[in-house]
């Protein structure tokens, strides 16, 4: 994919997505989690703690404890162009 194009595809996910600061507190809590990864653990907890919808994951194995339902990306792509 062309630079051109990545960058689009960001804007579109900025157009219909909200992002959340990470800070010290979030990355503490991460450390914490019983995610595989300290990465998913980060995603997990920022998910919860700022009410996502869904976390868009192809991680079948991950998330699976978390508050918010995870669901395929090609599914909330095509979640979000009914909305």
């Amino acid at each position: 994919m062309s630079d051109k194009k990545r960058r689009e595809s960001v804007g579109l996910i900025l157009d219909c997505c909200s992002v959340c600061a990470v800070d010290q507190s979030l990355l503490r809590d991460a450390l914490q989690s019983d995610e595989p990864d300290f990465e998913d653990g980060l995603i997990r907890q920022a998910a919860e703690e700022f009410g996502a919808d869904f976390i868009a994951t192809r991680d079948e194995k991950g998330f699976t404890g978390s508050t918010v339902p995870k669901a395929e990306p090609r599914e909330l792509v095509q979640h979000l162009a009914c909305d």
